[in-house]
């Protein structure tokens, strides 16, 4: 069971969260003002980090009208998750730095459907199911000295060497991003990038860096990314999974596992 309280009051001294101590609610007023009870206790628990990204996204529904216990949800659980390095792929700098829960849910969601064609050209307009669709999209990564744990690599890879139906429902940019992610893990050996053995008489079509380079704007949500996302169209992304993917094979097949 993780008590975000509990965790926020015992590691909050001295962080950019400490600014929120006095936001928190602690307790719930509405039941000693509607029924002339005793204000009782809020308890923010959860049984583990998948049930907190689950209550994340659903305080992050619309309508706007968030409660102040909203607010805490939100500011407990971006601590919790900045502090045990997990991060959203969509808005990577979220829990560095949060503002508020309107701002995230509202601000932020409304931009990234514009930036990211959700509207279909309407720059004017966000509908709910746009914004709920994104919140129901958000991926939650924990990062390891910038590189995904080895559990999630391999379930990467099996998907994309198998052509799974879960590989094949990802959309381009998530593919990408995720190529991106296996290719640096399977060739960074302590700290450093290995050469593929034996392609010699194939090296020169074997790209791995410039196909990193060319695809790191997919693993970032900041707005010099999404623009440089922009860039490729849709033909240029898929020709880059499908080289991407060669890549991988090419990789598990050339490469012993250390």
């Amino acid at each position: 069971m993780i008590d975000l309280l509990e965790y926020f009051d015992n590691h909050v001294e001295g962080t950019y969260y400490e600014r929120f101590c006095t936001i928190i609610q602690r307790v719930d007023d509405e039941e000693s003002v509607v029924f002339g009870l005793e204000p009782s206790i809020l308890e923010y628990k959860l049984y583990d980090e998948v049930e907190l990204e689950d209550k994340f996204r659903s305080i992050c529904q619309p309508p706007d009208n968030y409660t102040s216990e909203d607010d805490s949800w939100f500011i407990l659980i971006s601590f919790y998750f900045f502090r045990h390095s997990i991060y959203i792929r969509q808005f990577p700098k979220l829990f560095e730095r949060p503002k508020s829960l309107l701002d995230f849910a509202y601000t932020d969601i409304r931009q990234y459907a514009f930036d990211n064609g959700y509207t279909n050209g309407d720059m004017t307009t966000v509908r709910w199911s746009i914004r709920r669709q994104i919140i129901r999209e958000l991926v939650f990564e924990r990062s390891i000295q910038g590189v995904i744990p080895t559990d999630e690599v391999v379930h990467l890879i099996n998907i994309i060497e198998s052509n799974d139906t879960s590989w094949q429902m990802m959309n381009v940019d998530a593919k990408l991003a995720a190529l991106n992610n296996v290719i640096e893990h399977e060739l960074k050996r302590d700290g450093r990038f290995i050469d593929i053995p034996d392609i010699d008489n194939i090296h020169d079509f074997v790209k791995c860096r410039e196909f990193r380079s060319n695809t790191q704007c997919m693993r970032h949500g900041s707005e010099e990314a999404l623009r440089d996302r922009r860039e490729f169209n849709d033909s240029e992304k898929q020709f880059l999974v499908d080289y991407g993917v060669s890549l991988v094979h090419l990789i598990k097949r050339n490469i012993s596992e250390e």
